[in-house]
């Protein structure tokens, strides 16, 4: 989900149907240890500072709320 993923920092992106890519990312996941432990942590982070139910709720509710007229007065 490239919507949840930062390139190279909380994941690696790959294309739809690219086994090679898949395959080169899982490989360079196993040679860095380290890395893919930092790179899991720093996804955990951000998936509970943007998409958690309240922030998802929050947005929503602005969302819904910009729809309806003199909802900011």
């Amino acid at each position: 989900m490239a919507e949840a993923v930062a390139d190279g920092e909380t994941g690696l992106l790959v294309e739809p149907g690219d086994a090679e890519g898949l395959a080169e990312g899982a490989r360079r996941l196993l040679a860095d240890p380290q890395g893919m432990k930092a790179m899991g942590a720093a996804g955990r982070r951000r998936v509970e500072a943007e998409f958690s139910v309240r922030t998802m709720a929050d947005a929503y509710e602005s969302a819904y709320l910009s729809l309806l007229p003199g909802w900011d007065e």
